[in-house]
């Protein structure tokens, strides 16, 4: 019928074009008097031939129809009926293409299936590499324009680069060579993606007629403005669903990172130093063995240390400690880096700056007191003497007066002054007898460890040391509780030899290091040091204490294993303990090699004051101080003073500020060393922050750092297919999310769209048209006939 009336019209249409067209009636009356009049009229002529009682009832029918409908056109003659035309067009999609730096990378995803024909369609066109770009490229290239050109039959296309700005390239009209050219010189240059942006633009500019859809190809990759899953409620309001097509691989390129550097900023000479880092990687497709290597700024072609470190496939976070033990007095500037896997292109991110380090060689000043000269006493006095960097003092108790007149090391009676004692740097504590010590002697102690900050070793032995020190003064700073304490009787244990065996903290403290690796050192403890038989059994721990080593078989009441080594940080000192006295016999078959070791480190470390000064900063600090913004900030407070350092379940706060914001971050305790605190900023925004350390109080300054948090600089930074985020944003508007291997799916899920109205034509005047008037006299004469042949005349 339309088809029909548009022929009798003379009405044409182009390409993609229609009609619709409409009846009016612009002298009709109001619809209700028109409804009045008909029901009248209908009324009437019913009842005139209701009354013509010689017709037949069919007859009278078809008399009555033909007078109504004769009736129905005079009327419309009368109110002037005409046909309105309304010129349409096939309604909008629009179709985006990412060009952004990004879309230069030349990855498939996983379940492309066919690489060679994609290779196949490039070289038709003269393209060489198999870009993201370039793989949407092919999808509207590929068959001459065939999957465009399906497009074509139910939309008026319009296509769209977009990267830093939204630039016009095509529209369908506009020729097929036109776009293959256009198409054809799209390069991937864009610095920016602004992605949701884009899309909020064209939605504004065609806000008067909407598009069905948007096509969207791109990787998802957004580094200025709206992502396109945050501008999606903005396109669902207006009814367009997006339809993305994902380009590019999920799995991102292979890259590895080096961060979060921890290492004692000053030394002793000799001893063992531990680079603590963390070695993150990603995009590993399989697993791959890499090389993180220390060295110094001054000489960087030779490896100080090296690890050997298996990584990926997939994501990867590893913890890493690089042992080494500098041999020279010096400032040096550390730095680790780790070698880069096949692929990778980001290399600023596998070394980490120079880290400063002062290694220093200076006496210690060691005091060494016990009752009686035991072979623990006399071992650790002959080693110590020997030692250059070791400025000792020893004294026993049951010493006569003209020992110390033949000894060198040995004193006359046992230092009790303040000043004396804090003279010292540690002091090792043998098994005295409480009787012969003052209260105010180990009250002074108590305050060389936690005032001064001193170090103070217990060497536990078989008649006073720790049982008859329950009611005095160290008590205090004991490590263990005397409660539940048996000391066994005199050979009780000789016949049961057993090897100390260090904890997982043990494992992790510096002075606890025989070996220059982890493996050589975990050998040396279970298999070359010689074992012992004698050892206190403690059942009871204090809180705050902190077992290094313990029996490898023996346990107490509640099934723990016994602590042979305890150590506790007081103050801003520290305290460990022996519960054994014969770490003389680790010289058996080897010297001192083992026992030197031990002690010496062992003295160093709790002598730390000694290089640190009484007043030991906070170092505060960030893991990078460059951030991009959204990147976590890691932060980290190491203190060095055990004094001011957070007890028990305590943490430290720091405070963020930028401008006139000021941003609290609890930072709290690390299992591996308790002076080490760390704590995540997440989600920063551009701009300068002042970092600085809240809790505990410090006096004077406390600590601080900064760190700058950028815009994103490349639009190269991340590079991995944002699959999830073009999910969200098809998901969210009703759309649906495709692949390079699914997209041809795409055209039969689009929906088919209302058309454009395009321009009006004039109405056509059909009440004047010679086939109305022809129509109404046919009518009343095939009336005038009937009736006539009826007898109804």
């Amino acid at each position: 019928m339309k088809a029909w009336i548009e022929q009798l019209f003379g009405l044409k249409q182009t390409a993609g074009e229609a009609i619709e067209w409409q009846l009016e009636a612009p002298g009709a009356w109001p619809a209700g008097w028109v409804f009045v009049f008909a029901a009248v009229a209908i009324a009437f002529v019913i009842y005139i031939y209701r009354r013509e009682g010689q017709a037949r009832t069919g007859r009278k029918i078809l008399l009555a129809t033909l007078r109504i409908a004769a009736i129905a056109i005079a009327v419309m003659m009368i109110f002037q009926l005409q046909i309105h035309l309304q010129r349409t067009r096939l309604p909008n999609l629009v179709l985006l293409v990412d060009d952004s730096a990004s879309m230069s990378e030349a990855d498939l995803p996983a379940d492309f299936p066919d690489e060679e024909q994609l290779l196949n369609v490039l070289a038709e066109w003269e393209i060489d590499s198999p870009t993201r770009l370039n793989q949407a490229k092919s999808i509207l290239l590929q068959d001459d324009q065939n999957w465009l050109k399906s497009l074509e039959e139910n939309f008026k296309v319009q296509i769209y680069s977009v990267s830093t700005s939204l630039q016009k390239q095509w529209e369908t009209g506009e020729g097929g060579e036109a776009f293959a050219e256009q198409i054809k010189e799209l390069q991937p240059t864009g610095k920016q993606s602004r992605l949701g942006d884009s899309i909020r633009q064209v939605l504004q500019d065609l806000r008067g007629t909407p598009p069905s859809a948007i096509i969207l190809m791109s990787d998802g990759i957004t580094t200025e403005g709206e992502s396109p899953g945050e501008v999606a409620r903005f396109a669902r309001v207006r009814g367009v669903s997006l339809f993305t097509v994902g380009m590019g691989s999920t799995i991102p390129e292979p890259d590895l990172a080096l961060s979060q550097l921890l290492v004692d900023e000053v030394v002793f000479v000799n001893d063992i130093i531990y680079f603590e880092l963390t070695l993150m990687g990603s995009g590993l497709r399989e697993q791959e063995e890499v090389i993180v290597s220390l060295r110094e700024k001054q000489n960087p072609d030779e490896a100080l240390a090296m690890q050997t470190i298996t990584v990926g496939p997939g994501e990867t976070t590893l913890p890493i400690t690089l042992p080494y033990r500098p041999q020279e007095v010096g400032e040096y500037d550390f730095f680790v880096e780790v070698e880069a896997v096949p692929g990778e292109r980001r290399l600023e991110n596998n070394r980490l700056p120079p880290q400063r380090v002062s290694v220093r060689e200076e006496r210690i000043r060691v005091l060494l007191v016990d009752s009686q000269p035991r072979f623990e006493f006399r071992y650790l006095k002959t080693l110590l003497e020997r030692d250059r960097t070791i400025e000792l003092a020893t004294l026993l108790q049951g010493a006569d007066p003209e020992y110390a007149e033949n000894d060198r090391s040995a004193l006359r009676v046992l230092p009790v002054a303040r000043e004396e004692i804090f003279s010292y740097d540690v002091i090792l504590f043998g098994d005295l007898n409480p009787a012969l010590l003052s209260r105010e002697f180990m009250q002074t102690l108590v305050d060389f460890v936690g005032e001064k900050g001193g170090g103070l070793v217990f060497l536990g032995g078989p008649r006073y040391l720790p049982q008859m020190y329950r009611d005095s003064p160290l008590a205090e700073i004991l490590p263990i509780s005397v409660e539940g304490l048996r000391v066994p009787e005199p050979g009780e244990n000789q016949n049961r030899s057993f090897p100390v065996a260090p904890t997982d903290i043990g494992w992790s403290t510096p002075f606890m290091q025989l070996g220059d690796s982890r493996q050589e050192n975990q050998d040396i403890w279970s298999e070359q040091l010689y074992p012992l038989r004698w050892y206190q059994r403690i059942s009871h721990l204090k809180p705050a204490s902190r077992v290094l080593a313990e029996h490898p078989t023996e346990s107490g009441p509640e099934g723990q294993p016994l602590p042979l080594m305890i150590l506790q940080f007081y103050g801003g000192g520290i305290v460990l303990y022996h519960a054994i006295d014969e770490t003389y016999l680790w010289r058996y078959q080897v010297g001192d090699t083992y026992f030197a070791r031990y002690w010496l480190q062992a003295i160093r470390y709790l002598s730390r004051t000694k290089l640190l000064g009484q007043d030991a900063p906070v170092e505060l600090a960030t893991d990078r101080e460059v951030y991009e913004a959204g990147e976590p900030v890691t932060i980290t407070a190491r203190f060095a003073d055990t004094r001011s350092t957070p007890q028990g379940g305590d943490a430290a706060m720091v405070i963020l500020e930028r401008e006139n914001s000021k941003i609290r971050v609890p930072l709290t305790r690390t299992p591996a060393n308790a002076q080490v605190f760390e704590g995540v900023y997440r989600e920063p925004v551009p701009g300068n922050y002042h970092l600085w350390l809240a809790s505990p109080s410090l006096p004077g300054n406390p600590p601080a750092t900064d760190f700058l948090v950028e815009a994103p600089q490349s639009e190269r930074q991340e590079l991995q297919l944002d699959e999830n985020e073009l999910k969200r944003a098809a998901q969210d508007t009703g759309g649906q999310y495709y692949t390079l291997a699914t997209v041809e799916d795409l055209l039969g899920d689009l929906p088919p769209g209302r058309r454009v109205p395009d321009r009006s034509e004039p109405p056509i005047p059909i009440w004047n048209w010679w086939g109305f008037l022809l129509l109404f006299l046919l009518l009343v004469t095939c009336e005038w006939i009937l009736r006539k042949r009826s007898g109804m005349l």
